[in-house]
């Protein structure tokens, strides 16, 4: 994966008040995850942000909202 280039993830639905917990990015071949440092990401839905922001850099760890 070029992690220079967007890269779109589906993530179930999300219904209204349901709870999420932080997202971990593991995208690697050993599953180990990606270090997300000097990263910007972004999570929308049609309608609106998720306003995500990276909570853990070295672990690849992403909460939204």
């Amino acid at each position: 994966m070029n992690f220079d280039e967007p890269y779109q993830l589906d993530l179930p639905t999300i219904w209204k008040g349901l709870p999420w917990g932080p997202i971990t990015i593991t995208i690697t071949s050993d599953g180990a995850p990606v270090n997300l440092t000097g990263y910007t990401i972004s999570a929308k839905t049609p309608l609106f942000s998720l306003a995500p922001t990276i909570t853990d850099a070295a672990n690849g760890i992403i909460s939204l909202g």
